[in-house]
């Protein structure tokens, strides 16, 4: 039986077009997309974020992808999930949290978009590892392997990347 929609999360180093990628998609495939939360909610602190902070990042991003997929189109676009959630504990605290590999393991995406290092960094204020881009790809890239889920690479600047996005979607799902 088909599901009625499926979870596609854009994964991948800072300043990768992950956040407008999933607008792309979106608008291309006539559905929602779930913002990055920690954008925000990092912007907004008056110090340094904590693990704390990482952890409620978590659990908001999912909620808000919850409460959101039920008005979707057959797709539902995530800008991250809980690979990136543990990843950035364990880079930033050496830690890790149980309720994050629980949802990897339980509640994975249908299919990832692991966006590549090929456009130009752009420093923000919440950025903080432009020289350590190659370093979280290979990082995101083994959580993928390791935890068998599927995947497709993504490059390619401006409108290609989002051409290349939709091929592989399309051949992924076969739709």
């Amino acid at each position: 039986m088909k599901k009625s929609i499926y979870r596609i999360a854009i994964i991948g180093a800072e300043s990768t077009g992950k956040s407008e990628l999933v607008k792309q998609l979106a608008h291309h495939f006539n559905t929602n997309y779930i913002a990055e939360y920690s954008r925000n909610y990092v912007s907004q602190l008056n110090n340094k974020y904590t693990v704390d902070d990482v952890m409620i990042i978590a659990k908001n991003q999912f909620e808000i992808e919850i409460k959101n997929i039920k008005n979707s189109n057959k797709y539902i676009f995530c800008d991250t999930e809980f690979i990136i959630s543990k990843v950035w504990l364990k880079d930033v605290y050496e830690a890790e949290w149980d309720f994050l590999t629980d949802k990897i393991n339980s509640y994975p995406y249908d299919y990832y978009l692991l966006t590549q290092n090929d456009i130009p960094w752009k420093a923000d204020a919440v950025r903080e590892n432009g020289h350590r881009r190659n370093f979280f790809y290979k990082w995101y890239k083994q959580e993928l392997i390791n935890n068998n889920l599927p995947f497709a690479e993504i490059s390619g600047l401006e409108e290609n990347r989002l051409k290349n996005a939709i091929s592989e979607i399309n051949l992924f799902f076969k739709f």
